[in-house]
């Protein structure tokens, strides 16, 4: 920029499915905030004309079930239900759509079992096409069109949903692909389960292309938001 402003850097945070100890942040913030999803973002000042890299280090623990001493719930000032630009929830079709599903493991089969993971587009820098794009172009998705159609057609159906960036660990990468090209960020969505007052996360990418490993009943050691 022309002028200084200040902007956020996003940090790995605690989830309830992760705990994060940061040992040094180099250059050290002037603030790290919470977001109303648990975002951790670091605020940094930047001069006209400058460029930064922050560094930060440290170690994470990874967990197949959920922290006891993390705070579940749902922030009640954050609306989990309303359409966005990738996540339409309020056409028609979508909205159709989702009215046939009853339960959230419904929707994740339908992700799943319709749309087609494509390894041609890992060649570009592909667009991200959304979830009405993704109705239609039904052979021809990555992990993105994964998560906005589960996260689109779960908002239609009134059950709060999310998308999550992080990264994948895979030795693989045609098994369990990643979004772009490698050790760069994937996405999966989150849906909230009201019985147990959690955010459960899921893979329907993985779930399509590793075939019949079930990523909704159970994730594994893998992702890290």
């Amino acid at each position: 920029n022309f002028y200084p402003i200040s902007l956020e850097i996003a940090l790995p945070p605690d989830t309830a499915w992760q705990q994060v100890l940061y040992q040094t942040i180099e250059p050290k913030p002037i603030n790290v905030r919470v977001d109303g999803d648990g975002n951790w973002l670091a605020v940094y000042q930047l001069a006209a004309g400058s460029r930064l890299d922050v560094l930060a280090t440290g170690s994470a623990t990874l967990f197949l079930k959920p922290r006891s001493d993390y705070p579940w719930g749902i922030n009640d000032q954050v609306d989990y239900l309303r359409p966005l630009k990738y996540w339409e929830a309020d056409q028609p079709r979508i909205k159709d759509l989702a009215a046939t599903f009853t339960s959230p493991r419904q929707i994740y089969d339908y992700a799943v079992e319709n749309l087609i993971y494509d390894y041609g587009r890992l060649d570009s820098t592909p667009a991200r096409l959304g979830a009405a794009n993704a109705l239609d172009n039904q052979d021809s998705a990555l992990c993105m069109e994964f998560t906005d159609l589960f996260v689109a057609l779960a908002r239609a159906n009134g059950l709060p949903a999310r998308a999550v960036n992080g990264y994948a660990y895979t030795d693989n990468s045609r098994l369990r692909p990643l979004s772009l090209k490698q050790d760069v960020l994937h996405a999966w969505p989150e849906y909230y389960d009201r019985e147990r007052q959690l955010w459960r996360p899921i893979d329907p990418t993985w779930g399509n292309t590793t075939g019949g490993v079930d990523y909704f009943e159970q994730t594994d050691l893998n992702l890290f938001a």
